[in-house]
């Protein structure tokens, strides 16, 4: 496999710094944590690898560690608030520990983060393929860069969304999470995701069929595909994601298969029927609407109107009985009218959602959309966000309600938990639970809050 280029990532190692000797890292506890989405999962999951190759020991949630890694997220400002607030944590848990942020945070406001009193090392995503040696510098300083502000370092580095050949401990999942694309090219106004990830670029088909083959091999029995722009997937590599899907279906054994997030330009004709045709691809879709009025939709800069959502996923929703929706809802954009809002409202309770993620409109500088006039009053903008929650909690309500007296496979996670094969949470009532990473059929007995209730069913 040749070097990295602007359509594609390679599993071949990243040409970089030789990784810290032994001595540097061996025996540290390290608690790595991720913020946000399914790419920052993986990411997590591979740095956590890398360290451990390097001789640290991941630690559970609680427990002391020598290093804390958190892998970043940007999309909004309380993202970055959690961020900081993580960190600050981290420090007063464990005060001689080293506090290290990575991920899209550390990518677009490395300075913000290194004025940190609590923190050490910020690499954003370009510097990740040698985030370990860095680390390992931290505790031998002959081997890695030059410090930064007051002693501690920033780290950068060309855009590589390299993985290493080794398959990554998955944090206690037992999904496999595998990043298939990185990046966007798509520059909606609001999102500052394309400077924090870059072009988009894709992991070459080969590549996602020895990964997956070997994942089943290693145990795991669902595999989710994840991206930045999942839906641009094999943009510059001459080919597409319903081909890659065609291939995972005919050269590999992972009988469970799951999507991250796929625009609704992303839902080709061609997936589609892959989609409906086979079910060892799983019944649940998150398709972005991010508004559900049309001047809104053009002020973001998105590639669709309503209408062309509502056919999109009209149409997948007919061909996958069963299937479990879920889009993200921005409101508050600038600009956006008490009547935009009404229209967007209208359309989204027309649609057959499942649940929302709702995020209010936060200003990120370096966007087009952060000179937008007409910015929305806070206190109207949380009402909005308000309402769309309680939309989104009723549909999920009803959703889990509908699943009652209904029998599912379900891959069993840890403590006898698990989701259904369209994606509810939830309880096994057996002592004890099957093993984890067993799928099993399970009769929906009740709810419970947000989870389902659930007894073994028949074979």
């Amino acid at each position: 496999m040749g070097p990295m280029n602007g359509s594609a990532f390679s599993l071949a190692p990243v040409p970089g710094p030789a990784p810290a000797p032994p001595a540097a890292l061996a025996g540290k506890r390290v608690r790595v944590e991720t913020m946000g989405c399914r790419v920052n999962r993986h990411d997590a999951a591979q740095l956590g690898a890398a360290l451990s190759a390097m001789g640290c020991l991941l630690a559970e949630a609680g427990a002391p560690f020598d290093i804390y890694l958190l892998n970043t997220c940007t999309v909004t400002h309380q993202a970055d608030a959690e961020a900081r607030r993580r960190a600050r944590r981290a420090r007063r848990r464990c005060p001689r520990a080293r506090v290290v942020l990575t991920g899209c945070y550390a990518e677009v406001s490395p300075q913000a983060l290194l004025a940190m009193p609590e923190v050490d090392l910020v690499v954003g995503n370009h510097g990740k393929a040698d985030l370990a040696a860095r680390i390992g510098a931290l505790f031998e300083p002959a081997v890695g860069p030059a410090p930064g502000p007051a002693g501690r370092s920033a780290g950068g580095g060309s855009v590589s969304g390299a993985v290493t050949r080794a398959l990554p401990d998955q944090g206690g999942d037992t999904r496999f999470f595998l990043k298939v694309q990185e990046g966007c090219d798509v520059a909606c106004a609001f999102c500052i995701i394309p400077a924090a990830r870059g072009r988009g670029r894709s992991m070459p088909p080969d590549d996602v069929v020895d990964v997956l083959i070997r994942a089943h091999a290693a145990g795991y029995r669902e595999a989710v595909l994840a991206g930045i722009h999942l839906g641009g997937y094999g943009e510059g590599l001459g080919t597409h994601l319903a081909a890659l899907v065609r291939r995972v279906l005919d050269e590999t054994p992972m009988p469970r298969i799951r999507f991250g997030s796929i625009e609704p330009w992303g839902l080709s004709d061609a997936f589609v029927e892959l989609f409906a045709a086979h079910e060892r691809l799983l019944p649940f879709l998150h398709v972005p609407l991010q508004s559900g009025s049309a001047s809104v939709l053009k002020r973001m800069r998105r590639p669709c109107t309503p209408e062309f959502y509502r056919r999109r996923v009209g149409r997948i929703v007919a061909a996958k009985p069963g299937l479990t929706l879920g889009a993200d809802v921005l409101t508050g954009f600038p600009g956006e009218t008490a009547a935009e809002f009404a229209e967007g409202l209208e359309f989204i309770e027309s649609l057959p959602f499942s649940q929302l993620h709702v995020f209010p409109y936060s200003r990120r500088a370096g966007t087009p959309a952060a000179d937008l006039p007409d910015p929305v009053d806070e206190a109207v903008k949380r009402d909005r966000v308000r309402r769309l929650i309680a939309l989104s909690d009723a549909r999920r309500r009803a959703a889990l309600a509908a699943q009652v007296g209904t029998v599912s496979h379900v891959l069993v996670e840890a403590r006898g938990r698990g989701h259904t094969h369209n994606n509810h949470p939830i309880r096994l009532l057996a002592d004890p639970p099957p093993p984890r990473g067993r799928v099993v059929a399970v009769m929906v007995t009740g709810v419970d809050g947000d989870d389902l209730l659930g007894a073994l069913a028949a074979p």
